[in-house]
C-alpha cells in the first residue's frame, strides 16, 4: 500500500542490469512513488543537471569510477538531493565504493540482492532527510537576502566542495541560528520575518517557542 509521506515523489533508478532497475522500480511504484529508469553514463549526468527529482538510487558496479564520478557531480550540482547507492553482497571491491560514496555524500547503501522492505525504509528516511536539507538552504537563503545585508561569509553554501566535517552542525542548532537572524533582522517583526523565511507566521511562532527564542525578544 503507498505511503502518504512518499507517494508522488519522483525517483531516478540509475544502473546497467535491466533486471534490477525494473524490479526496483516496480517496488517503488507500489509505493506511489514515480519512478524513472536510466543507465550510466552521459545521460545520467543530464538528468542530474537539469531534471527535478526528490531521491536518487544508484548501483555501483565494481570499481567503476564513472558511478564515483557520478556521485561527486550529485554532490557539487544537487547538495540536497539525496541519495542512496546499491552494492554486492560479501563484494569488498563494491564495498570499498560505497565507503567512498558515503564520504562523499550519500546517504545510505542497500545490499544485493535487495530486500524491498530494506529498500523502502531507505527511501523513506532519505526523502526525510532531503526534505530537512532543502528546508534548511532554503531558510538560509532566505536570511541571507535580507535587506539588512546579513551575509554570512564564513561557509559558501552554494558550493558544496567547500563544505568540510567540522562546518556541520546539527539541523535544529543551524535553523536556531536562522531563526535569531531573521527575526534580529527585521526587529522581531514575526510577520516579516516569516515573509522573508517563506514560512507562515504560525510555523515561525511554533519554531520560536520549540527553540525557546522569546527570552531574545527585545523589551518593550
Amino acid at each position: 500500500m503507498a505511503d502518504r509521506n512518499v507517494s508522488n515523489k519522483r525517483v531516478l533508478v540509475i544502473g546497467d542490469d535491466l533486471d534490477v532497475r525494473q524490479r526496483i522500480a516496480d517496488e517503488l511504484d507500489r509505493q506511489g512513488l514515480d519512478a524513472a529508469k536510466i543507465a550510466h553514463g552521459e545521460e545520467a549526468r543530464r538528468w542530474i543537471a537539469s531534471t527535478e527529482v526528490s531521491l536518487v538510487i544508484l548501483d555501483i558496479p565494481r570499481d567503476d569510477e564513472g558511478a564515483l564520478a557520478l556521485v561527486r557531480a550529485w554532490r557539487e550540482q544537487r547538495p540536497t538531493m539525496p541519495l542512496i547507492v546499491l552494492t554486492n553482497q560479501g563484494d569488498n571491491g563494491a564495498t570499498e565504493d560505497v565507503t567512498n560514496s558515503l564520504r562523499m555524500g550519500a546517504n545510505d547503501f542497500v545490499r544485493k540482492p535487495i530486500d524491498p522492505q530494506r529498500l523502502i525504509a531507505s527511501v523513506r528516511n532519505a526523502l526525510v532527510q532531503g526534505a530537512l536539507r532543502a528546508e534548511l538552504m532554503s531558510l538560509r537563503r532566505a536570511v541571507l537576502t535580507t535587506e539588512d545585508g546579513l551575509v554570512d561569509d564564513s561557509v559558501d553554501t552554494t558550493k558544496s566542495g567547500s563544505l568540510k566535517p567540522d562546518d556541520i552542525v546539527p539541523f535544529r542548532e543551524e535553523e536556531r541560528r536562522i531563526l535569531l537572524r531573521a527575526l534580529h533582522a527585521t526587529k522581531w517583526c514575526v510577520q516579516d520575518a516569516a515573509r522573508r523565511l517563506q514560512i507562515g507566521r504560525a510555523t515561525l511562532y511554533r519554531k520560536i517557542d520549540k527553540h525557546n527564542l522569546r527570552d531574545f525578544a527585545p523589551i518593550k
